[in-house]
């Protein structure tokens, strides 16, 4: 597969995921914000639907400033029951001076990093009443000059050790009705540091921990992944996905996210292997041979290959090959229990895969033309 499909590939995954969000804000002066005094905020009007971690905030849209005020007076974003289930990513590209953040009744279920690198200047960072459920190691890590972090009325069950590494300057802290912690801090930097050592102990869940561990192994496994590794990375990924869906946290959306997004991006040796199978169908007369292939077919072949580019003509070749295959061998009445297992499970995975394809030609043709009238 050429380095320019691979490509075309991506843009396609991109252009499906991301949209652009226009903000309605009505802006206004207010006093009601702790260490900052009184700020120029934008106050959603709006849904704030960000339905997806790729979509952006790109331009204000509607809204009258006052007086001599533009973007860059803007010190607040402020939304509140807008219904986001991500956060908002792109708004130091609209507000450029933002110190504060706050989101009241949202369905945002985690925050990361990403989320937060570009906002270095970041001093008041609120999201009350939504769907959060756990903080990672790093989160803050461009925002030293955090000094308040509220986040009441969540339900957050797990804190990473070092979430507040080097967040000196924190003295107001809220956690008044998460899960694994019901108390808050305000405006003492004692008081504060010593709500966060009682985070570290209360609010480590061990199981949580390890399973993302575990993630991580297999995402970093998956970057150097060859063919004859896929059957056994294969095993890994249904285990650890079966484990997900059956555990208590089986509804945090990002981690759905993370199963779907390793699945989509194993098209390349799925193809090859396939290439290599449909190889030894054309060209073998023995059972033996075919079966070294089928033996390392990954058990979750179909839930893996389901949206590959052309894999239903891949599998109607297949079929058609698979049924030479069985008119041509000699001894094909006598294949071994196993094998005959291996080929009727190919076949349940080819019907499989076909139910649940959908068409990825019409859009890679899109994206060539639109690359051809660019060029």
């Amino acid at each position: 597969m050429s380095k320019s499909f691979l490509l075309i590939l991506n843009s396609i995954f991109l252009l499906n995921s991301s949209s652009s969000i226009v903000l309605d804000c009505s802006f206004n002066s207010n006093t009601a914000y702790a260490v900052l005094g009184k700020v120029y905020q934008c106050n959603v009007q709006n849904s704030l639907s960000v339905n997806s971690r790729d979509d952006l905030v790109i331009e204000s849209g509607n809204g009258a400033h006052a007086s001599l005020k533009t973007n860059d007076d803007v010190i607040s974003f402020q939304a509140y029951n807008k219904g986001a289930q991500f956060f908002p990513r792109g708004l130091d590209k609209v507000f450029k001076n933002l110190r504060s953040i706050y989101i009241y009744l949202s369905k945002i279920q985690e925050v990361k990093q990403i989320d937060l690198k570009s906002l270095p200047n970041l001093i008041y960072f609120d999201i009350r009443e939504s769907e959060i459920r756990y903080f990672e190691d790093g989160i803050f890590d461009f925002n030293p000059n955090l000094e308040v972090i509220w986040l009441t009325g969540n339900k957050i069950f797990h804190f990473d050790t070092n979430v507040f590494k080097n967040l000196n300057k924190i003295s107001y802290l809220g956690l008044t009705s998460n899960v694994c912690m019901n108390t808050e801090v305000g405006g003492n930097l004692v008081e504060a540091k010593a709500l966060i050592d009682s985070v570290k102990v209360k609010c480590f869940d061990s199981e949580f921990y390890e399973f993302k561990e575990n993630l991580k192994k297999l995402e970093i496994e998956e970057e150097n992944l060859k063919l004859e590794n896929l059957k056994n990375w294969s095993e890994k990924f249904e285990n650890l996905e079966n484990y997900f869906k059956n555990s208590r946290f089986s509804n945090l959306n990002y981690f759905k996210h993370k199963f779907e997004h390793l699945k989509r991006k194993l098209p390349t040796l799925l193809i090859i292997f396939l290439s290599q199978l449909e190889h030894n169908l054309q060209n073998s007369q023995s059972c033996s041979a075919v079966d070294e292939k089928l033996s390392s077919m990954p058990q979750n072949f179909a839930q893996l290959a389901h949206n590959l580019v052309n894999i239903d003509e891949k599998l109607t070749k297949l079929t058609f090959n698979f049924d030479n295959f069985k008119d041509q061998v000699e001894d094909v009445k006598n294949i071994p229990a196993i094998m005959s297992k291996r080929l009727h499970k190919f076949e349940i995975d080819q019907k499989a895969i076909k139910s649940k394809i959908y068409s990825i030609d019409e859009k890679i043709n899109k994206i060539i033309e639109i690359l051809q009238v660019e060029t």
